[in-house]
């Protein structure tokens, strides 16, 4: 086009605003702008971009815009976007998270963490601490017995359930200031998912997981 018309200098008249900062910008966008910047550097031609307001009458812009409404018509597309980096790692978070929960609505094992968190995510939101508690895995000595022959004695000589941990064994019973009532009468769940409650299981499990640690039942 440059040889056949002499062309030095070139003016674009565009109602986009943001495709106008995308080409003026110095970070890589998406393909097309990408594409668009290459061809405007090899073609050794003075373009000068100029925004202009949309349907005021102006000519040129209102014949694109009728040509951008035929193009929607049309069975074929012409152009394909590529997607950006961004919307593949959108497509693909999602895809990984519709089979997590897939596996999780369908899987037999973990029902009890999934009472609590039936709805999966990446967000690591609890403490190693209340996980013991959220799994009744850890030093729950319950846990220790059924899995490595341990004793399931709690350190006050009592069977050492979680509940037991939460609400009732005594070498506890200053870390859960005064809230046993409600330590004991709510559900793992609602004691987890409140934010006072699990700061408070949080507190009395990094005691006890100590305590369990430096003792002889360990």
């Amino acid at each position: 086009m440059q040889k056949e018309n002499n062309l030095k200098n070139i003016d674009v008249y565009s109602d986009s605003r943001s495709v106008l900062e995308a080409l003026k910008s110095l970070q890589k966008k998406d393909t097309t702008i990408e594409i668009i910047k290459k061809l405007i550097q090899d073609c050794n031609i003075q373009i000068n971009f100029h925004w202009i307001r949309a349907h005021i009458g102006h000519f040129g812009n209102e014949l694109v815009d009728t040509w951008a409404k035929a193009a929607t018509e049309r069975e074929e597309v012409d152009h394909i976007e590529a997607f950006s980096k961004y919307q593949v790692n959108n497509i693909f978070t999602a895809r990984i998270l519709k089979d997590w929960q897939d596996r999780w609505n369908t899987d037999n094992r973990g029902k009890t963490i999934y009472e609590i968190f039936p709805k999966v995510n990446f967000k690591r939101l609890r403490s190693n601490f209340l996980n013991h508690i959220i799994t009744g895995h850890g030093a729950i000595p319950v846990f220790q017995n059924k899995r490595f022959g341990k004793s399931d004695l709690c350190l006050c000589k009592q069977i050492g359930t979680t509940e037991h941990i939460i609400g009732y064994c005594p070498l506890l019973e200053n870390l859960r200031c005064g809230k046993e009532d409600i330590l004991r009468s709510k559900t793992r769940k609602d004691l987890v998912l409140d934010y006072y409650t699990s700061r408070l299981l949080t507190n009395i499990m990094e005691y006890y997981f100590r305590l369990y640690m430096n003792s002889n039942f360990y």
